[in-house]
């Protein structure tokens, strides 16, 4: 998926992004939003309001800030998230945090290095016997994006966000300690109820609301906005923990991401966030009505954490909390002037790390629609366009999590623990005629059959054998994986802000299978390839380079010195006199010639850029007379191969008349 050389692309980079923006984040304390006291202290009216200090939320308010629309930003706690939560940052994410003042930089620095998270490790217990290791990283992949994947803890990601939103604080502010209980759609807008921590009660008018308030979303709820399926797929304690000693432990012993721990006392997965410094999120299974949250004391979860690490070390436990594993997609992800996004609009099983990437990219998708509307070049269809380009999207992704969760749940099996067998076990202990039994006999029942389930765990000829079935599988590339190439980066709209290549099958890209490596493609609704271009100056830039955070606008790109290039730039030039989007062009010249200064005609401005090594020629699917409509969130909105129907070299007139429709399209006219 990247070599291991992109994991740490960012060193010219990030010396740009220590003279800019580091020396701000020195000043200013990870938490230092605009915490008011009172609701009575906040703004009347915004043009967009966010709800939530999440990745999500906080990557729409930095989006929207760069492209110069205000919003306002509610979060219901007083500070950020201490929980580390989500922790895979995929490539495609990291590209949209690529030009967002060095975010992509600092979150791979910051990521523990690749040793330490390439791995999954099958064990008896971190410092015992292992069944079997998964190495995710053992084959060099083509460079597919400028910038590789992350592990870096939700709890660390988010001060890195929030810190980039303070340069906005006084147009886009993010503010804490601010509830909303309640909205009411009004003409042209949405009218939200703020309370503070006092009480006070407040009232904020905007033109568009955005719940990024997470899985149980206020919002979606009071907008009636039902969830359809898996819900409650298993229930699971999260204990947040240090154990510093545990590195010098395990000296000699690979790092993993994540360890599955199966033994005698207890069956879980322990979550490595920083090897080095000792901290982890332990998950346990519990199954209610036998057992219930508040079972599981501190007492009980050190004695059980003990017991998976194999080492008898002081723990630092920071945090004990519940949470339910679901596999659930919003039915709509608007209401009029109201949207869902992130964990409000859809819940995964963590495996494949999709939850909170997806919701950043819901942000990104998003961001540039309410930006065209806001300029008054968006038209009245694209919001629209929301729902059908992310849900499609938040459906797959859905369908992929849950058999993910299913891969993880064959090793298990294979050691005897099937699935099946604890859901028999707690209808056993829990109904018929135990209903009846009080909850302390139902637990001690039930705790007694998962004690023999796992005894099965104690080494025997038999474990043998089935550790035997556990290498066979993890051999295979059966059980989970941590790269999906083809749905991280090659997922592809099938309708939305844009308009079909008739010339494309009107299927969308192949579905995902366990072997589905990523395929380029320029077709409407994928991500325009990656590859590297020399511009006049001589630096070699990503094409996702070319796509400007900061402007909002379509980009033509075409090919070549030819005739038709000029063609091409003479119908922009000329449709942009009465069309409102904003249209820049870029110009890719084939590999060895010279890259020219960019053209100036009229308004039409030309980035001319010189391909290298003729990959662009292999990516871009259109003849070198053809063109590429690209968005502003890196996403192909059409695409022409600058020929009539009949075959022939498009006139003026046709190249005209198929610009502006193809610009009516993508922006929602």
């Amino acid at each position: 998926m990247f070599n291991q050389a992109r994991l740490l692309y960012a060193t010219s980079s990030l010396k740009k992004y220590f003279r800019t923006t580091l020396v701000r984040s020195i000043f200013a304390s990870s938490h230092s939003a605009k915490n008011f006291t009172s609701a009575d202290a906040l703004p009347n009216e915004a043009p967009v309001v966010i709800i939530g200090a999440g990745p999500t939320g906080l990557t729409l308010s930095l989006l929207l800030s760069r492209l110069g629309v205000q919003s306002l930003l509610l979060e219901r706690s007083k500070e950020l998230t201490s929980h580390p939560q989500a922790h895979f940052v995929n490539n495609r994410t990291m590209e949209i945090f690529r030009p967002l003042d060095g975010l992509a930089d600092e979150i791979a620095l910051k990521s523990p290095p690749l040793h330490e998270w390439r791995r999954f490790i099958y064990c008896e217990s971190l410092a015992g016997h292992t069944f079997g290791t998964v190495d995710h990283f053992e084959t060099e992949y083509k460079p597919i994006s400028p910038v590789g994947v992350a592990h870096l803890a939700q709890h660390r990601l988010l001060p890195l966000l929030l810190t980039r939103t303070q340069q906005f604080q006084n147009t886009s502010p993010v503010t804490f300690g601010q509830e909303v209980v309640g909205f009411s759609q009004v003409t042209g807008g949405v009218e939200v109820t703020v309370q503070s921590a006092t009480k006070h009660k407040h009232k904020i008018r905007c033109r568009h609301l955005v719940a990024a308030d997470g899985a149980s979303s206020l919002i979606r709820r009071q907008a009636g906005i039902p969830l359809e399926g898996e819900p409650k797929l298993q229930h699971l304690i999260n204990v947040h923990f240090h154990c510093r000693t545990l590195p010098s432990a395990l000296q000699g012993r690979a790092a993993a991401m994540l360890y599955f721990v199966f033994n005698t006392e207890v069956v879980m997965v322990l979550v490595c966030h920083n090897f080095q410094q000792g901290e982890f999120v332990a998950q346990i299974p519990y199954f209610p009505p036998n057992q219930q949250p508040e079972d599981f004391t501190e007492e009980r979860c050190r004695s059980m954490i003990l017991s998976a690490l194999g080492h008898k070390a002081p723990l630092e436990i920071l945090e004990i909390r519940p949470w339910t594993m679901s596999a659930e997609v919003a039915r709509d992800f608007d209401q009029g002037r109201v949207l869902l996004a992130g964990d409000a609009a859809h819940m995964f099983p963590p495996a494949g790390g999709f939850g909170m990437n997806t919701g950043i990219q819901d942000a990104h998708n998003l961001a540039w629609k309410l930006a065209a509307l806001e300029q008054g070049w968006g038209g009245t269809r694209l919001l629209g366009t929301y729902t059908s380009e992310r849900r499609q999207i938040a459906q797959a992704n859905s369908v992929l999590s849950l058999a993910n969760y299913q891969d993880a749940l064959k090793v298990p099996a294979v050691l005897g623990l099937h699935p099946d067998a604890a859901d028999l076990l707690v209808k056993g202990t829990s109904q018929g005629p135990m209903a009846m039994a009080p909850r302390e006999v139902q637990r001690a029942l039930f705790e007694a059959g998962a004690a023999a389930g796992r005894a099965q765990l104690a080494p025997t000829p038999l474990r043998q054998l089935r550790e035997a079935r556990v290498r066979s599988i993890l051999s295979a590339g059966e059980a989970l994986r941590l790269n999906f190439p083809h749905e991280d980066l090659g997922f592809c709209y099938a309708a939305g802000a844009l308009l079909r290549d008739p010339t494309a099958p009107a299927t969308p890209l192949p579905a995902s299978s366990r072997t589905q490596e990523y395929t380029s493609s320029t077709r409407p609704g994928a991500r325009l390839p990656h590859c590297d271009l020399t511009t006049s100056e001589g630096t070699v830039v990503s094409t996702l380079d070319l796509i400007d955070g900061h402007t909002l606008g379509l980009q033509l790109w075409v090919g070549g010195t030819s005739p038709a290039a000029t063609a091409w730039l003479e119908a922009v030039q000329a449709v942009r006199r009465d069309c409102p989007v904003p249209v820049s062009t870029v110009q890719v010249e084939p590999p060895g010639s010279r890259p020219t200064a960019p053209r100036v005609s009229g308004t039409a401005e030309a980035d001319i850029v010189v391909q290298d090594a003729g990959t662009w020629s292999l990516v871009r699917e259109v003849p070198e007379e053809g063109a590429l409509l690209v968005r502003p969130d890196g996403h192909i909105g059409w695409r022409s191969s600058g020929r009539g129907y009949g075959g022939e070299a498009a006139s003026a007139v046709q190249l005209q008349s198929m610009l502006r429709r193809a610009f009516a399209a993508v922006s929602g006219n």
